[in-house]
Order: structure tokens, then sequence, then C-alpha cells
């Protein structure tokens, strides 16, 4: 049997396993109208910013005018926001 207090405990960590799905969920859901490049100007698709990076001193001697780069960086911008937001979630949980 459980006690009350293993009750509560498991019926909060159900609401915090709950917020995180639907943290994930969201984001994952808008990968289809993600537009990663939105931020520069000029730039609508893949070979536009294939041709950017190319042109970029900063990025140019390293080769990464390369499709691989650019769905890596995609995949962890993506990433990224995710973990931003999980983190986000995890902090204010603790704090409420």
């Amino acid at each position: 049997m459980h006690s009350g207090q293993e009750a509560r405990d498991n019926y909060i960590l159900m609401g915090i396993e709950e917020k995180l799905r639907e943290i994930i969920h969201h984001h994952l859901s808008v990968v289809l109208e993600y537009n990663p490049f939105e931020r520069f100007d000029g730039i609508s698709d893949k070979e536009s910013f294939l041709e950017m990076i190319g042109n970029d001193p900063a990025f140019a001697p390293f080769f990464l005018d390369n499709p691989k780069y650019v769905t890596a960086r995609i995949g962890g911008n993506l990433i990224t926001s995710l973990h931003r937001n999980l983190i986000s979630f995890m902090k204010s949980d603790r704090r409420g």
C-alpha cells in the first residue's frame, strides 16, 4: 500500500511528466512549420543558405558550405530550443 505522501508525490510526478510531454509535443509538432532561414535576409532555402555560408569568411575556410552542416545546424537549433524550454519549465516548477 502507498502512504498518503507517496500518493501525493506520484500525483505531482504525473503532473510534471504530463507538462514535459506537452512541451516536447508542442516543439516537435511545429517542426513542419519551422523556417530555419527566416532570420537571414534574402535567404529562403537551403541552396541560398549554402551560398551565404560559402561566402562568409568565418565559415568558408572550414568548408561548412555543406548540406550536412545545414541539416545539423537546423536540427541543433530545434533541440536547443526544446532543451531551453524544458530547463525553463523545470526551474519554474521548483519555484512553484
